[in-house]
């Protein structure tokens, strides 16, 4: 499990970042790579070996996790000060544990309506095959948009053989894992809004959502480029 006095600390950590971008008329995006333990613990290569319960308690100990920053941080900033949510959102990794999300997703939006928009949740598509989602991964079965919103439960962005360079920005390595698709959902987002840093989260995500619906993308960011050209992708989405 998560280390609750880590998970508190993070917690305090961004709703400090979040004040100090109202006091400075400036923005924030957090890209957070973080899972429930149950979904780190239980590996995607083992998914089509588990028990249904251990399945179960994935899917509830992840849904459990969003909530601690739907809940316990957007909702609660927006109750003090509507302005604190204006100028954030976080975007969040899936996990990686190989199971579909749908209900715990779907009672999520329900139950933080007014917030829900202010998040992003990213799951894996595969570098091969944009238009396939890796159920290697966490994944929701059927991602429609509800009725009345742009919004997707789920946004996915390429998740294996992600060029990652070390320090130096010389040597490369191929990544998977939602950990390495949800900050290129983040670059997207931050892309939008310092081009129009004026927008408030909610105008920046319809922004973002509604460019994936007009190039037909639907919930998946484009292909992203391999090498040295990833803001050829970033600047097509956002322009």
């Amino acid at each position: 499990e998560q280390d609750p006095a880590l998970l508190v600390d993070i917690i305090m950590n961004m709703a400090e970042r979040i004040f100090r971008a109202r006091d400075e008329c400036s923005y924030v995006v957090f890209s957070l790579s973080l899972q429930s333990g149950d979904s780190a613990n239980m590996s995607s290569s083992l998914h089509q070996d588990c028990t249904t319960k251990e399945c179960k308690q994935v899917r509830k100990s992840q849904k459990l996790f969003y909530s601690l920053f739907l809940g316990d941080l957007l909702t609660a900033l927006k109750k003090e000060d509507p302005a604190l949510v204006d100028r954030t959102i976080i975007v969040i990794i899936a996990g990686n544990a190989g199971v579909d999300l749908d209900k715990e997703i779907s009672a999520l939006r329900k139950k933080y309506k007014e917030v829900f928009n202010q998040m992003v949740i990213v799951g894996s598509i595969q570098s091969g095959n944009p238009n396939q989602i890796s159920y290697y991964f966490n994944h929701l079965k059927v991602n429609s948009v509800p009725k009345g919103t742009t919004h997707p439960s789920m946004v996915y962005a390429v998740g294996d053989a992600v060029p990652i360079s070390d320090d130096n920005g010389v040597h490369k390595v191929r990544c998977e894992g939602t950990s390495f698709a949800g900050p290129q959902v983040a670059a997207v987002i931050d892309y939008i809004w310092r081009r129009v840093p004026s927008l408030t989260s909610t105008q920046v995500i319809e922004s973002f959502d509604q460019a994936l619906l007009e190039m037909g993308n639907e919930t998946r960011i484009p292909q992203m480029i391999q090498e040295e050209d990833n803001d050829i992708y970033i600047s097509t989405l956002s322009s």
